[in-house]
């Protein structure tokens, strides 16, 4: 759905930026002390690593391992970062209960409807008994929104349908691990909220993050609505101000985890 490109690399730089602004941590479960010592910690959906170049460097005795199924370049990888190439469909490529603390962040644009259980299957198998889990998604639900960005949010997530993504995961990232209640503990399951285009700097970041959204999905929009690429940039061009005029705002979502 999104390209894998220097632009995309950008894009989720700043959405990086953006949860660590909106959560005012890199990460909510109770690991600081362990992180420091040394423990073993998988990165699901890396992307361009982020999330785990930023880990890696504030916790050096720990090692962290980032997967996904199609790499992006990644600069200056710090000596206790490594990636790996998978295929999701399939087991993962490490042994039962070998890792401390599981994460993902935003993975929404990936994975499919039939990855996302063995996802977490997965995710729950290679983690350690009383070791951590943390999920974080976003959602295409947008809130006080216009009518040009109601028309734009409508046809991503069809789009999104047609290709068996699910645009409105966050909202049931809960739900979606309640059904291995038998494996897993809740600890905690929290939102945050972002305005889109107004109120400081959470707007400001997201209004980027947003604006290179909706430069990302063109092609695929174009392509899926019969739309040219000149009508879609005037369309789209109202988004913003439109959602500051309302005030638009969106939420992320996260869950923490342990196994049992």
């Amino acid at each position: 759905m999104l390209p894998i490109d220097d632009e995309e690399v950008e894009r989720l730089e700043i959405v990086h930026l953006l949860h660590k602004f909106l959560f005012g941590n890199l990460y909510l479960s109770p690991l600081e002390q362990q992180l420091h010592q040394g423990i073993r910690v998988l990165e699901v959906a890396c992307g361009p690593a982020w999330w785990s170049k930023e880990m890696a460097g504030l916790y050096p005795n720990s090692e962290f391992i980032g997967i996904d199924d199609t790499m992006f370049p990644i600069q200056n990888p710090p000596l206790n970062f490594h990636t790996k190439k998978i295929d999701y469909t399939k087991d993962w490529p490490f042994q039962n209960d070998s890792f401390d603390f599981v994460v993902q962040r935003e993975a929404r644009f990936q994975h499919t409807s039939s990855t996302w259980d063995k996802v977490i299957e997965e995710s729950i198998r290679v983690v350690k008994p009383g070791g951590h889990i943390e999920f974080l998604e976003g959602s295409n639900e947008m809130n006080d929104i216009g009518p040009n960005l109601s028309m734009w949010v409508m046809r991503l997530t069809v789009s999104m349908q047609s290709r068996e993504l699910l645009g409105k995961l966050g909202v049931d990232l809960e739900a979606m691990f309640k059904k291995h209640d038998d494996k897993v503990n809740l600890v905690d399951s929290s939102h945050r909220s972002s305005p889109v285009g107004w109120l400081g700097r959470a707007g400001d970041l997201m209004t980027e993050v947003f604006e290179r959204l909706i430069d990302s999905v063109k092609p695929r929009i174009c392509d899926d609505w019969n739309i040219t690429p000149a009508k879609y940039d005037t369309w789209t061009r109202l988004l913003i101000p439109e959602a500051r005029e309302f005030k638009s705002w969106v939420n992320f979502y996260n869950v923490c985890l342990t196994k049992k």
